[in-house]
C-alpha cells in the first residue's frame, strides 16, 4: 500500500503520484537559471577565448614562423649549391640583383 502524506492544502498525497528518478527517489524541481550564472559562464568563456588567443600569439605564430624560415633557408641553400657558370678570371664579378640573399647569418638563441 502506498504511503500517504498530508499535502500543503490538507489533501492526501501519495508517494506513488510524485515524479521519480530512475533510482526511485522523488525528482527535485530545478531552479530557474540565474542571469548572474549566465553572465558568469559567458565571462569564463570569454576569458578562455582570450587566453587561447594569447597562447596562439605566443606559441603558434613562432611555430609557423620557424617553419617558414626553415623552408626559406632550405631553398636558399639549394640555390647556392647549384654550380655557377665558369667565369673568366679577368671578368668583373656580376652585380647581384637587388633584394637577393648573399649571406646567411645565424644568431644563436
Amino acid at each position: 500500500m502506498a504511503h500517504m502524506q498530508q499535502g500543503t492544502r490538507g489533501t492526501d498525497v501519495s508517494d506513488s503520484d510524485a515524479p521519480t528518478t530512475g533510482s526511485g527517489a522523488p525528482a527535485r524541481k530545478r531552479r530557474p537559471v540565474s542571469p548572474l550564472t549566465v553572465l558568469g559562464v559567458l565571462l569564463l568563456v570569454a576569458g578562455l577565448a582570450c587566453l587561447g588567443w594569447v597562447g596562439w600569439q605566443y606559441f603558434g605564430t613562432n611555430i609557423i614562423s620557424q617553419q617558414d624560415a626553415a623552408q626559406e633557408m632550405t631553398s636558399l641553400e639549394e640555390s647556392w649549391s647549384e654550380p655557377a657558370a665558369p667565369a673568366n678570371d679577368n671578368a668583373p664579378l656580376p652585380t647581384p640583383p637587388v633584394g637577393s640573399a648573399q649571406w646567411m647569418i645565424r644568431v644563436p638563441a
